[in-house]
């Protein structure tokens, strides 16, 4: 029997399992030194609410990488599936087998999600929109997929000088250099493709001032 302070530790891949599957893969960031601090936190915020929720029939994470986080997101659901554009998905789900998750892994376009719609229960995207080439467009098909009582539970990195600078010490990288502006469209694109319930920020003790991750919950439009 497994108690409340184990089910709360983050049940991530296993660094030594993790595949880099195309340039911007960063799923080894979260065990660096300092970095993985930070990379944890919109981790540990998005566990947080999916434990505050129902048991998902069934759970998409968009943009799931090198399947860093589909171990602690099995817990949460019955069948889990997770999509991304590289084309590892077989190998990925192989590593992720080793640890005993089963997931239903696909290669794919999140402007153009090949679900139908009112899939699932839940859909995560962590540090995914920024990416994509069509912000708006893949905003509401992260909705359109959801259950009428789903919700989409989105991380996006904050903005501002200060913590571009802590990116570039700590990583080397230039935010903007990925991001191409896309990040400034993530929390307009959010709002107008569905309601948003909620939102918190990462960390809490500095995150209303500073925060290094923005975590939003987002239903289709209109449902109580």
């Amino acid at each position: 029997m497994t108690t409340a302070p184990e089910r709360r530790r983050l049940r991530l891949l296993p660094r030594e399992l993790l595949i880099k599957t195309n340039p911007l893969d960063q799923g080894d960031w979260a065990y660096r030194p300092i970095l993985g601090e930070v990379q944890r936190l919109r981790f540990a915020a998005v566990a947080s609410i999916l434990r505050a929720r129902p048991r998902a029939a069934r759970l998409l994470e968009i943009g799931y990488g090198s399947g860093i986080l589909l171990p602690e997101l099995a817990r949460h659901c019955d069948q889990l599936y997770g999509l991304d554009f590289h084309q590892s998905a077989a190998a990925v789900a192989g590593q992720l087998a080793r640890v005993g998750v089963n997931a239903l892994l696909a290669s794919g376009d999140a402007c153009a999600l090949p679900y139908f719609d009112g899939s699932f229960d839940t859909v995560v995207a962590i540090s995914t929109f920024e990416f994509v080439p069509d912000v708006p467009t893949a905003a509401r098909e992260a909705v359109r997929v959801l259950t009428p009582r789903g919700v989409a539970v989105v991380v996006t990195p904050g903005s501002s000088p200060l913590l571009d600078l802590g990116l570039k010490i700590l990583t080397g990288e230039r935010a903007e250099d990925t991001f191409e502006g896309r990040r400034a469209q993530i929390i307009p694109a959010l709002r107008a493709a569905g309601d948003v319930v909620a939102e918190r920020r990462a960390p809490p003790a500095i995150g209303r001032l500073l925060p290094v991750y923005r975590v939003f919950i987002i239903r289709r439009r209109g449902v109580g």
